[in-house]
């Protein structure tokens, strides 16, 4: 990163105590998590008080699932403050070629972190794919079907294949 920084700009790395060595739900984990974002937060409100700049730099979106949030919560109500939003991966692919909808019209959009316990995970896909069979034979609601005759025959596979799951898992 230094390489791109303008020179005698400071970094301030933020290295995580832990990642996977603990288990999530262990107290030694909360606590060392707690210690590392209240260290890290005091650190760059040092040099928010010294009238510097601070930048965060993260990769995909700082509000979604990302570690700024953690920072964001401790000197945000402090210090005034401007997200720069990123793009997460998941938007980011539904643009590439075919470029499909991520969720239109009464659509929900689950999105399911990879660290929930397997069981969990498991669950809730379980949930999702037992909704959207359960909805796939529900008769159409008034005036769909109607809408979809006049679709391409092309365009409906593609909304078929791209739909969403409705569960509110």
């Amino acid at each position: 990163m230094a390489a791109h920084l303008r020179a005698g700009t400071e970094e301030l790395p933020l290295r995580y105590p832990v990642t996977t060595e603990i288990p999530k739900h262990e107290p030694a984990y909360r606590d060392a998590i707690r210690d590392f974002y209240d260290a890290s937060a005091a650190a760059i409100a040092k040099h928010l008080d010294a009238g510097r700049t601070v930048a965060v730099l993260s990769e995909g979106d700082p509000l979604f699932y990302g570690s700024y949030m953690h920072l964001h919560v401790r000197l945000g109500p402090r210090y005034p403050v401007e997200i720069v939003a990123g793009v997460t991966e998941h938007v980011g692919l539904a643009g590439r070629p075919p470029a499909r909808p991520i969720a239109q019209g009464d659509d929900v959009f689950t999105v399911l972190p990879a660290t929930l316990p397997q069981h969990d995970l498991e669950r809730r896909l379980a949930d999702c794919r037992r909704r959207r069979a359960d909805e796939a034979r529900a008769p159409p609601p008034e005036g769909a079907a109607r809408a979809r005759k006049k679709r391409p025959a092309r365009l409906r596979h593609l909304l078929r294949s791209a739909a969403p799951c409705r569960a509110p898992c």
